[in-house]
């Protein structure tokens, strides 16, 4: 499996077939790693292009207009902080 995600990372430059599971350049480690602990590839691929961790990927992709980008650690941070405040607010309702 690690040879295939290597041929797909040589094929990546000119197909981006990683970005469309989420695993491009800045959450490739966390694809990787599902893969080394044993996790299913499909449940992996459905993990990697669940809603928050495409929201986590948009966040931590560079953004020449904005000229903002953060490092994944800080995106998941700003998601963590969002869902508990809107949790927060539910919860009082």
């Amino acid at each position: 499996m690690i040879s295939q995600l290597i041929s797909a990372a040589t094929d990546n430059a000119k197909e981006l077939i990683l970005d469309k599971i989420n695993a491009g350049d800045n959450l490739a480690k966390c694809f990787l790693f599902g893969i080394v602990v044993g996790c299913n590839v499909s449940d992996l691929v459905k993990f990697m292009t669940s809603p928050v961790l495409s929201w986590i990927s948009t966040l931590s992709n560079a953004n020449i207009y904005t000229e903002r980008e953060l490092t994944v650690d800080k995106a998941i941070e700003k998601v963590k902080n969002f869902l508990e405040n809107r949790l927060a607010v539910i919860t009082k309702a």
